[in-house]
């Protein structure tokens, strides 16, 4: 048997370019580390707050969001009210602030409701949706912060060329 030392180095023992090389290469670990549970959970605790402001008694059935930064990203929020439903437009392939449909209930008798002004319904659930969607971009933007990165990476040690050998033994 052989015995091989080998040498693995802290973050910041590191030199800055591979420092900064590393920063880069991790930023989608430390996005699906930090941001994925945490940006769910604070969209659909906003989303509920936004519901009870505009439609205060409305039943909240979910919410569905794509913060991409491309046509078509953003978010919907899906609720029901003793007269109509809002859910995400079954022929519609995104998930942003128009991507809804509006289904009458059917009241005791058995009778659809007929709701009075669609256009300003439609409208108020757009303006709900579209403040749901600039919050979500507002906490990506803020989820990662260059801290919460070197927190992550001081948690492991690297080889001197900045590959990482593994977590630190506490």
């Amino acid at each position: 048997m052989k015995e091989v030392k080998i040498k693995v180095y802290d973050f910041e023992e590191l030199g800055k370019n591979i420092q900064e090389k590393i920063m880069e290469e991790n930023r989608a670990v430390a996005y699906d580390e930090f941001c994925e549970y945490y940006l769910k959970d604070e969209i659909e605790f906003y989303a509920k707050e936004l519901l009870a402001e505009y439609f205060s008694g409305a039943e909240f059935i979910g919410v569905q969001y794509d913060f991409g930064y491309s046509q078509g990203c953003g978010a919907m929020i899906e609720f029901r009210t003793d007269k109509f439903e809002v859910i995400h437009d079954k022929y519609c392939h995104y998930y942003h602030e128009r991507s809804f449909e509006i289904n009458e209930l059917l009241d005791d008798n058995g009778n659809y409701y007929e709701l009075e002004n669609i256009e300003e319904l439609k409208e108020k659930i757009y303006e709900m949706n579209h403040k749901l969607v600039e919050y979500g971009y507002d906490l990506l933007e803020n989820c990662v912060s260059e801290t919460d990165i070197e927190e992550y990476l001081f948690g492991l040690l690297f080889y001197e060329d900045g590959k990482i050998y593994g977590e630190k033994e506490d």
